[in-house]
Order: structure tokens, then sequence, then C-alpha cells
């Protein structure tokens, strides 16, 4: 065999194998892609499963017969989540698929127990001021077993007429709690819960039930309005009339009187308080405990199944 030839059959022998490694070279990284599609699907599957955990908890807060839903699109997947009643628990069922439920690459399921907080709301008086309070005519503040008033040290504290406040003390003076420290959560969490309504008319919304969220003023001057649960308002409150159980939280100044209002709960308001004609203000823990059922349920157990 002469030299040509030989020099041929090397060639062809170099030209073979680097045929056989680029062919297990692709099938290594087909392979590789693959794997690590695998486990990024296997992740976003997990990660839609919780996302329905979430929303689960919050649309329970919302309305406790929430029972789930089915195949939700979501981030390039689907969930389905699936509600039951166990005792006083409530079990969540939630699955992930990528990339869609009926042709699954990748599934993931969680399930896990919830329960409500057992004290969600923290009030330590039947008003709570940021600025002066003034009592007049024949309002009446109860605490109760609580501080009738309570409002930073070196703030004005005015009682006259017929006006009464009574409570374990009747003034107690310590800084304005925080939004989170009285609700256990942030204002941005407790919109997500409430209903929002912006600058509303009078007496809207009636009644007033639930997680109640006025953006600007409200001013409820009907004898007929009613509410129960949590009623937020950024801006000021003037109330004149109706009945309200629970508690309210206002941003701003807060007036009440004239139409013989009634809370039973607790009122909070970071502004001046105005407490006049024959409105009552009651410290109720009854009321207070109540609202835990309009609060998200918390995760008391979790297992991926």
């Amino acid at each position: 065999m002469n030299r040509r030839g030989i020099a041929f059959i090397i060639v062809l022998g170099f030209t073979l194998l680097l045929g056989v490694i680029s062919t297990g070279f692709i099938i290594l990284t087909n392979n590789e892609i693959t794997f690590c599609r695998k486990i990024v699907d296997s992740h976003k599957a997990f990660y839609l499963a919780e996302a329905g955990i979430e929303k689960a908890t919050f649309a329970l807060a919302k309305n406790d017969a929430y029972a789930g839903e089915t195949n939700i699109a979501l981030g390039g997947g689907a969930y389905d989540v699936v509600v039951t009643q166990v005792g006083a628990q409530k079990q969540i069922d939630a699955i992930g698929y990528v990339p869609t439920k009926a042709a699954p690459r990748a599934r993931r399921e969680i399930l896990v127990t919830t329960v409500r907080p057992d004290n969600p709301i923290a009030v330590t008086s039947a008003v709570t001021g940021g600025g002066a309070v003034t009592v007049s005519g024949n309002a009446k503040i109860k605490g109760k077993d609580l501080a009738g008033i309570t409002v930073p040290s070196g703030t004005s504290v005015s009682i006259s007429g017929s006006a009464t406040v009574s409570g374990d003390p009747q003034i107690a003076y310590s800084p304005t709690p925080t939004f989170e420290a009285v609700f256990g959560m942030s204002e941005t969490q407790m919109k997500l819960l409430a209903t929002v309504y912006t600058n509303p008319n009078n007496n809207v919304p009636n009644p007033a039930n639930g997680v109640t969220w006025i953006e600007g003023n409200a001013t409820y001057t009907s004898s007929q309005w009613e509410g129960d649960g949590i009623l937020i308002v950024t801006g000021n409150l003037e109330l004149r009339g109706g009945e309200f159980k629970g508690v309210i939280y206002v941003k701003g100044s807060a007036t009440v009187g004239v139409g013989n209002p009634e809370i039973e709960g607790a009122l909070i308001s970071l502004g001046t308080g105005d407490y006049k004609g024959s409105s009552e203000i009651k410290y109720e823990e009854e009321e207070i405990e109540d609202i835990k059922n309009y609060y998200p349920y918390t995760i008391f157990s979790w297992k991926e199944v």
C-alpha cells in the first residue's frame, strides 16, 4: 500500500472518530438539556402549587365557604386547589402542573392544614388617639378592664359636660401603635383582604361588613347604618349615626357624635378625636375576638404528597 493510501485511511479513521465523539457530545448535551428542563419544570410546578396554597388562604379570609378552583393558568403552567373542612381546620390540597394540566411534563402536590389565628387584634383601650381627644355632651367611653382612652404622653384629653370615660385606667399614656402592631399584618396585606371604596358617598357601604377599606374620607349619618369586622379609613371619619361592631382604624381625625352612634369593640385614630352627643364607644372583647374570622388561615402543618 502506498503512502497516499495509508494517509487516506488515517484521515478516514480520524474523521470517523471525530464523528463518534461529536455524536456522543450531542447526545450528552441533549440529555443534559432534558435533565435541566425536568428540574426547571419540577420547580415551576412546585411554586405553582404554593401559589395555589397562598390563593386559598386569602380566599378563605373573604369567603369561609371557598372550596377551591380548577386549572387556573399562571406563569407557564396551571394549578388546582381543593379545600375541605377537617374539624376546626381547613385542609388545602394544591397541585401544580407544567406546562398544562392536560399534558404535564411536571406535577407537584402540596397538602397543608390551616387554622385561624388565636388573637389577631391587639388593642389596649376602647379609644386610642394619636392627637388631642375631646369627650363632651353625653358621650360615653367604656374601657371595662382596659383603658378608656390611650394617647401619647403629653397629649391633651378633655372631658366635659355629662360625658363619662371609664376603664382600668381611665386614661393611659403610651405611643400610638403601628398598623402592623394592631392588626398583625401590613397595610398592603390588609388591603388585599378588604373590599376597597374610593371616596364613597355618605353611608356607603351599608352594611360595612368584613374588612372594609375606605380610600379618603368617610361620613356616616344614617341611624340605619351598620357594620362589623374591620373598618379602615385613610382620611377623616365622621360618624353621626348607626352601629359598628369590631375595630375602626382612622389614619386621620375621628368625629363621633350627635346622632347617637354606637361602637362595640375599639376605635383607633391617628389624628385628633372628638367624641360628643350621646355617642357610645365600649370595648367588647367578644366582638374583637370574632374578627379572626376575617383573617387568613395560617399554616398548621405542611407536606408534599
